[in-house]
């Protein structure tokens, strides 16, 4: 780990580097910074709220987590003896 250029040392940016590259076209090349940022800005929002994921058994992230459905399960189980601790 830790090689330059090794794209297995950090696999999960790869993979979404590659989605925006592929799928939404930012390795193109910008006129000025805010048309880059207007392009990624709409690329997440369609990942997020358009495009269907194999993973989600090809629903729509914004839709599996409005019904919470995946994250019901993830929730901390508290014992009624544990209170939750605040940030501070």
């Amino acid at each position: 780990m830790g090689e330059a250029g090794n794209c297995y040392d950090n696999a999960l940016a790869e993979r979404m580097n590659g989605i925006l590259k592929t799928e939404y076209l930012l390795d193109a090349r910008f006129h000025d910074l805010t048309q880059a940022y207007a392009c990624a800005k709409h690329a997440i929002k369609s990942y997020n709220e358009k495009r269907p994921h194999l993973s989600l058994g090809m629903g729509i992230p914004a839709e599996i987590h409005s019904t919470n459905a995946v994250f019901s399960s993830l929730k901390r189980k508290t014992s009624p003896s544990q209170k939750p601790v605040k940030a501070k």
